[in-house]
């Protein structure tokens, strides 16, 4: 196998292994590109070797180097319009050697389509904000149909029809959606039924009401959100691992851990979902709540009784991540997150913008480590 692109199709295939990227930098060498070939091998040697060590930094300096000379050169026109000191807003991901992922907003795919095919054929993750209108646009692009993870934010109930008519998607790792809603007789349905749905092995959904106008119902408003939520029940997707609502009311919390695929999830997001301490209670105590590793409870109004509930919650006793920024926790709800005989001992929990002292905070350093984030409290 000597050709470009059956070099570049196994490191696309093999994505966590070295042995690919290193041969297409053997391959590089002979055909005139030493610099880049060993600006390759030095991130594949980096990444390789534990973190903080002496001989790491030096392979990362001597790649750094190598990069700035040669950036434009290599990634054209991405790294200068994807890359940003805000992750939030794009970025340009770059690991052992060849851009993995990119995030921005869609006219920035549509309009940088022939420079990623050029520039990032190994591009494995693409995030797309403002999908919006720009849907079918979008699917019909080259590198987000052989793209392992896709995530498409902003989309509209119109969407739907457009991600059924998309067929012929092969198995690919993840897609996460995110949809907003305006009118209340928007809902999901037939979202079970579009090919990019199926062909995912992993699906993580999002979706929210948003509405609009004077006369419009408040969000967390229980009549409005039942259509969304009653047709919710109703799909059928087996491959769905995360779920998020935004808006969501107490009372729809609740019903949330009825649902009959509530049981395969290992990822709940309920961001400022107007949910109280005895929807959070009735949540994480309910019998059929998975083994998360990922917990998202932040901007609503919790406080002590919650934290004692999550402290006992033995179902999360795996989990990874848990924001409870922007509730109401003060240091009782500390302690009792700190006594806990169920979390884990390193636990990246974040707790800003609630009112904890540094009394609490400490509590909670002692009790997690370091991964605890407290970016200011509320007086």
């Amino acid at each position: 196998m000597t050709d470009e692109p059956a070099l570049l199709a196994a490191v696309r295939q093999h994505p966590d292994d070295d042995t690919p990227r290193l041969v297409y930098a053997d391959w590089l060498e002979e055909n005139g590109a030493a610099e880049r070939a060993a600006f390759i091998r030095l991130q594949c040697e980096a990444a390789r070797l534990p973190a903080g060590t002496k001989e790491r930094r030096k392979a990362e300096r001597a790649a750094e180097a190598l990069f700035k000379a040669h950036k434009v050169e290599w990634f054209g026109p991405l790294w200068k319009k994807f890359h940003s000191s805000k992750p939030a807003v794009s970025h340009c991901r770059i690991e052992r050697g060849f851009i993995t992922s990119l995030k921005n907003d869609v006219r920035e795919f549509v309009a940088h389509a022939d420079a990623i095919a050029r520039f990032a054929p190994c591009l494995r993750r693409v995030v797309v904000e403002h999908v919006n209108d720009a849907v079918a646009k979008l699917l019909a692009l080259p590198f987000v149909r052989t793209a392992a993870e896709l995530d498409l934010n902003t989309l509209h109930p119109a969407s739907l029809a457009v991600l059924k008519d998309h067929a012929d998607w092969g198995p690919f790792d993840a897609l996460r959606l995110t949809f907003e809603f305006e009118d209340v007789s928007d809902t999901l349905a037939g979202l079970d039924a579009a090919p990019l749905v199926r062909a995912a092995r992993r699906f993580d959904l999002h979706y929210g009401y948003f509405p609009h106008g004077d006369e419009a119902p408040e969000v967390g408003d229980a009549a409005a959100q039942e259509p969304s939520l009653r047709e919710m029940r109703r799909l059928k997707l087996p491959n769905l691992r995360g779920f998020g609502f935004y808006g969501m009311s107490a009372d729809s919390a609740r019903e949330v851990a009825a649902w009959p695929g509530f049981k395969q999830l290992d990822w709940l997001d309920f961001e400022t979902c107007g949910i109280d301490d005895a929807a959070a209670v009735s949540l994480l105590t309910a019998k059929t709540l998975p083994r998360l590793t990922r917990l998202n409870l932040n901007e609503n109004d919790l406080s002590t009784p919650t934290a004692e509930a999550l402290a006992a919650c033995k179902p999360l006793a795996g989990l990874t991540e848990l924001a409870l920024d922007w509730n109401s926790l003060q240091d009782a709800a500390a302690k009792k997150l700190a006594a806990s005989t169920v979390l884990p001992a390193e636990l990246p929990v974040d707790v800003s913008f609630n009112r904890l002292t540094e009394k609490g905070i400490a509590a909670l350093r002692k009790r997690f480590g370091s991964g605890v984030v407290s970016r200011e409290q509320l007086t």
